[in-house]
């Protein structure tokens, strides 16, 4: 380790990092404690990006299953009335277009939601660690992790399809 007196201004610490990095001595650039502060706080924000990341993915994971239950015992509840629609001559395209949109409208609506309130809270996480900081817009990967949840939906949504065409057969709807 060495260390280098200067008076403290950021032209006097250029020309001594400059120094040290162009004489070959040390094996690392040279660093200021400044330089270690932004770095610590780089750390923790790309610890907080991870952390993220992963409770995103375990969010997305329960919430697909959550909706494939939902949507699943939504038509089991209806068997009856589906059935019935059926027996009137209403295709099982036609159900399955039903069936979408309804888990299709409040999907987007919580996640419009969800991202809006994830601006916010990065927004006030960020300022709070440290003002120099902006939100800007997400890097690809954020586009991505949405595009991905929501496949992931439409994948629990169509999961459920062959409970309409069984449930809603012509000898699954009985009168009692």
């Amino acid at each position: 380790m060495i260390l280098l007196g200067t008076d403290g201004t950021s032209e006097a610490m250029d020309r001594a990092r400059t120094a040290l990095n162009g004489s070959g001595i040390t094996a690392i650039p040279a660093t200021s404690p400044l330089d270690l502060k932004l770095q610590s706080t780089g750390r923790l924000l790309q610890g907080l990006a991870v952390l993220a990341c992963l409770g995103t993915f375990v969010a997305i994971a329960i919430a697909g299953l959550s909706l494939a239950v939902a949507t699943a015992s939504a038509i089991l509840d209806r068997k009856r009335v589906l059935g019935l629609m059926r027996l009137m001559g209403m295709p099982v395209s036609v159900l399955r277009r039903i069936i979408t949109r309804e888990a299709a409208v409040p999907l987007l609506t919580v996640l419009l939601l969800s991202v809006g309130l994830g601006f916010l809270v990065a927004w006030l996480m960020v300022t709070f660690i440290d003002d120099s900081y902006r939100v800007a817009w997400p890097a690809p990967d954020y586009f991505m992790a949405l595009g991905l949840s929501l496949l992931l939906a439409l994948g629990a949504v169509t999961a459920t399809f062959s409970l309409i065409r069984s449930n809603t057969a012509m000898t699954a709807t009985r009168f009692e």
